[in-house]
């Protein structure tokens, strides 16, 4: 699946798996850019518009949960928002309510991922 002109900021503590992240979406065609944690997310979401946020839920200097809070009631237009975890800290209702689309639990599927993406902005686009 391509993601020929799709945006996604990749934000991960880990750079290994950040940088599998980027290099697989860049590989399908996406722009795409990593940083390491919610506050540099944040800064990076204020200067430029990505059409998708795939975050990791827990990191040092703001977490994924946090920056989604920040993006629900603070950026416009909002990202696809997506959130990866390895962990059970954070259910799905009260993420939905956050505007999240889904959660990808740990380890993932790229493929998976890709696919995700590209259907969630089909589906946007004849929503809008």
């Amino acid at each position: 699946m391509k993601l020929t002109d799709v945006s996604i900021l990749v934000v991960d503590d880990e750079s290994d798996l950040r940088d599998i992240l980027v290099e697989e979406m860049a590989f399908r065609g996406a722009n795409v850019k990593g940083v390491n944690n919610g506050k540099e997310a944040w800064e990076e979401l204020n200067k430029t518009k990505y059409d998708v946020l795939l975050s990791d839920v827990r990191m040092p200097d703001g977490d994924g949960i946090d920056l989604v809070k920040r993006i629900a009631t603070g950026l416009t237009p909002k990202p696809l928002l997506l959130l990866c975890t390895g962990y059970a800290d954070l259910e799905m209702n009260e993420a939905q309510n956050l505007g999240v689309v889904e959660i990808i639990s740990k380890p993932f599927d790229i493929d998976h991922i890709a696919q995700l993406i590209t259907d969630e902005l089909a589906l946007a686009k004849k929503v809008a």
